[in-house]
């Protein structure tokens, strides 16, 4: 195998798992799908921004004169409940369905539900409402492998019908694809960050794809910085008419899914404007990675992650996994604020994004909507506790979901 391959392949193993299992243990068509509504009393409006951050040389790039790109996608509540709903993945879906094929030799015909349009509930470019002056500020950052920052649109949406402008990043080459405007896809492949040709050592191979990873990590942290940055200029005159004076950036939250997740705790650490944080169900990564600091912060993690070892060097995936493990254990308890580790039965690595209802579960798993509900349930009750002044009701929650195991300590120092 090429040592293109195996980089691409570990990176998925380790951080993709549950994913790339989802999709790759079913053979027959799923139901139609449909995403489950926003509970929240806000319909929600959607847009998306291009970004280039021409302070930071695109190093990945084979042009050597590109900055850093991002796509930049937005939620936020409207007051337009009349409009079309945006559809979903609609660029993105044709190389969903080959990494899908490509996975388990997946026959194409079996994922033709996939080119059915899907709907969301959040309408493009809605006139964002006016019942509060500012709305607090989410940034959020997907998964390294299968996921782009909209396979989060059930998680995403709801938080926005709650009353937050939710910022999701696609990380480009990092992600399943970004499409830039015009239809420009830039994908993994697209790279020139590969190690060399003819290493074939697998401890080489292993030690390579950790400075990759670090590498990345500070890339993330980069362009988290950076968007903050440009939603600070958005605030002052957004050139689409649309969110100018609406960001509340005194209360801003930073979460993320896996890789994502580790990023949003070096925001935290690493930051003042990040006010707290969830990392959801991922490891620690970064330099000080488990360094307490002084911000409330969520650990949101899967009971089943580490069951779904099916793919690349399983030895490596556990190691990684129970090192990961005790490390964000480590961090949780000396955190010197309000720190939560709540751990759903059942779960795997994608329950909390959008592809459990893109295929029927996983046998012994918790039930796609009955996850997205407990998810959906944690992260508005910690972002209102800590962005918006609001009494937790975060044992009540546990209370009506068994499926939560929920450790907590209050603010302390060290």
């Amino acid at each position: 195998m090429k040592i293109r391959k195996i980089v691409l392949v570990l990176s998925a193993a380790v951080l993709s798992l549950a994913v790339f299992t989802l999709f790759c243990m079913h053979k027959a068509s799923p139901p139609a799908i449909k995403l489950p509504a926003p509970t929240g009393p806000f319909a929600v409006g959607t847009t998306e921004y291009h970004f280039i951050d021409k302070k930071r040389k695109d190093t990945e790039s084979k042009n050597p004169e590109a900055f850093r790109e991002l796509m930049v996608h937005i939620w936020y509540p409207s007051r337009d409940t009349k409009g079309e709903p945006y559809p979903y993945l609609a660029q993105v879906m044709p190389y969903l369905k080959t990494a899908t094929f490509e996975c388990e030799n997946i026959p194409l015909e079996q994922l033709s539900n996939l080119d059915v349009p899907i709907k969301t509930h959040s309408m493009y470019n809605a006139p964002i409402s006016n019942a509060q002056p500012q709305y607090p500020v989410l940034v959020f950052s997907h998964g390294l492998g299968m996921h782009v920052a909209r396979t989060f649109t059930s998680i995403l949406e709801d938080l926005a019908s709650h009353g937050y402008i939710v910022v999701g990043i696609d990380h480009t080459y990092d992600n399943l694809v970004t499409i830039f405007p015009g239809g420009r896809a830039v994908r993994a492949q697209d790279s020139n960050r590969m190690p060399p040709e003819g290493v074939t050592d697998k401890d080489e191979i292993q030690e390579m794809f950790e400075e990759m990873l670090s590498k990345n990590m500070e890339k993330w942290v980069g362009d988290i910085q950076f968007v903050l940055n440009e939603l600070e200029k958005i605030n002052k005159n957004d050139p689409q008419n649309l969110l100018t004076s609406k960001f509340d950036l005194s209360r801003i939250g930073i979460f993320g899914h896996s890789f994502g997740g580790a990023a949003a705790a070096q925001m935290c650490r690493r930051d003042k404007r990040c006010k707290a944080g969830i990392l959801i169900d991922g490891g620690l990564r970064g330099e000080g990675a488990t360094i307490p600091f002084d911000k409330p912060f969520m650990f949101l993690l899967a009971e089943k992650s580490q069951d779904c070892v099916s793919i690349g060097d399983k030895a490596y995936v556990e190691r990684y996994g129970q090192t990961s493990k005790a490390l964000s254990y480590t961090l949780f308890n000396n955190l010197t604020n309000d720190a939560y580790r709540a751990i759903i039965a059942k779960a795997n690595h994608g329950i909390f994004s959008d592809y459990p209802f893109l295929l029927p579960k996983l046998p012994d798993t918790i039930a796609p909507l009955r996850g997205i509900e407990i998810t959906r349930a944690l992260l508005l009750d910690f972002f209102d506790t800590y962005l918006k002044g609001e009494i937790s009701h975060m044992k009540n929650i546990q209370k009506k979901y068994p499926e939560i195991a929920l450790q907590s300590h209050t603010k302390k120092t060290l």
